[in-house]
């Protein structure tokens, strides 16, 4: 998914796409250059969305963003993210290889088509001594994106101390969300205690439609690394 400044600069064209925005549709890159690597014909998905944040009429919000989608994600061997030094590694030939096996934990994962015919890495996350099968979404920065009811479950396993917030959310394909957002000053994840973990509690008429899911804040503080060769998630202590 390309932000509109890079549409703009590189002058690419927009082809429509029937029951999208006017402004969103997709486009075709010869090659995508990310450091040292070039992907070759890319299909993008572009929806325009600097529109949403405008001051007196005039889009403000411009971000240079391109957001990999799972698909070619997976086309990689390895991808390790480092949540401590802001680093990115990408690997199309080698296979990773952990320093040392008593650092990391494992978790397999599988690619799934959800309800709504998109793919999601989901994960078997041990939270509060627990598994629970939820998605690994890396293009999300928030915490814990639940339903009321797995909210419900988790909470008969945690104190929860912090009171219901109702905030707004935005979801791509439905834009802003009325949800509730609750604070824990403390959460048993993936067998590491991180501090004031945020969940969001979708509303029950979106909650079918979206699996619940895990965004990069619970990972802000260590390493951890998709492996799709092995089909594991790789979390360092």
């Amino acid at each position: 998914m390309l932000s509109s400044n890079i549409v703009q600069e590189n002058k690419l064209p927009v082809y429509p796409i029937e029951g999208m925005s006017p402004s969103g549709g997709v486009c075709y890159l010869p090659y995508l250059q990310i450091g040292r690597a070039a992907i070759r014909d890319v299909s993008c998905l572009y929806m325009n969305r600097q529109w949403e944040l405008q001051f007196f009429g005039m889009p403000v919000n411009k971000p240079r963003m391109v957001l990999f989608g799972l698909q070619l994600m997976r086309e990689f061997r390895y991808i390790l993210f480092d949540g401590v030094h802001k680093e990115l590694t990408l690997s199309a030939k080698q296979s990773f290889r952990p320093t040392q096996d008593n650092t990391w934990q494992q978790y397999p994962f599988k690619i799934e088509e959800d309800i709504i015919k998109n793919f999601r890495l989901m994960v078997d996350f041990p939270i509060e001594g627990k598994n629970y099968h939820i998605a690994l979404d890396t293009g999300d920065g928030s915490g814990l994106i639940v339903d009321a009811k797995f909210f419900d479950k988790l909470s008969k396993d945690i104190k929860v101390t912090a009171k219901k917030q109702n905030i707004k959310r935005t979801f791509y394909q439905y834009g802003w969300v009325d949800c509730r957002k609750v604070v824990l000053p403390e959460l048993d994840f993936c067998h590491r205690k991180i501090k004031n973990v945020q969940i969001i509690i979708r509303p029950d008429d979106i909650a079918s439609k979206y699996p619940n899911f895990v965004g990069m804040k619970c990972f802000k503080d260590t390493v951890f690394v998709l492996d799709f060769e092995r089909e594991l998630l790789w979390v360092k202590n």
